[in-house]
Order: structure tokens, then C-alpha cells, then sequence
């Protein structure tokens, strides 16, 4: 995962493989760079597999973007978007 932060805008760039091996190191790039954050754009289009731990990450994220009135996009791969149609992403 690639992480930037432009114009209060969270930027994160997802590799082709997610999986829990990452999540808990990612979790705390996120949470360490999510404070004053007015938009998260996540870019998943390269995103080859993905398992049901970093699937709960993202949906954690946008869950999150919500509550606290934080614009969320989302870019995802073919992959991703079959998965998320079952989980309302």
C-alpha cells in the first residue's frame, strides 16, 4: 500500500495482493494519517487477490469516512467489485 496525503485528501494505492499478513501494519498508516482528513480516494485497481481481513479493513474505512462525514471514493478492481456488490460496498 502505497499512503499519500494531498489537500487533506487521503490518497492509498492498493498492490495486487491484500491480505492479512498487511492489515495490521496498514491499519496504522491509516490511523496515523487520518486526523483534519476532509476525502480518502482508494485506488484498488490493481488488486488481484484480497482476503476477508483486508476486505473488513476497507469496509471498516468507508464505515468510518462515514460516521465522520469523510468523502469516500474508491477505484476497485474487477475482483473487488464482485465482492463488494455481495457486501454493499
Amino acid at each position: 500500500m502505497n499512503l499519500s496525503i494531498d489537500n487533506r485528501t487521503l490518497k492509498i494505492n492498493l498492490f495486487s495482493t491484500c491480505n492479512i499478513i498487511d492489515v495490521y501494519e496498514h491499519t496504522n498508516q491509516i490511523r496515523a494519517n487520518i486526523d483534519n482528513i476532509e476525502r480518502i480516494e482508494i485506488d484498488a485497481s490493481l488488486v488481484e487477490e484480497i482476503d476477508t481481513s483486508y476486505l473488513q479493513l476497507l469496509l471498516s474505512l468507508k464505515a468510518t469516512a462515514k460516521q465522520s462525514n469523510i468523502i469516500f471514493n474508491a477505484n476497485f478492481s474487477p475482483e473487488i467489485k464482485k465482492i463488494s456488490e455481495i457486501y454493499g460496498m
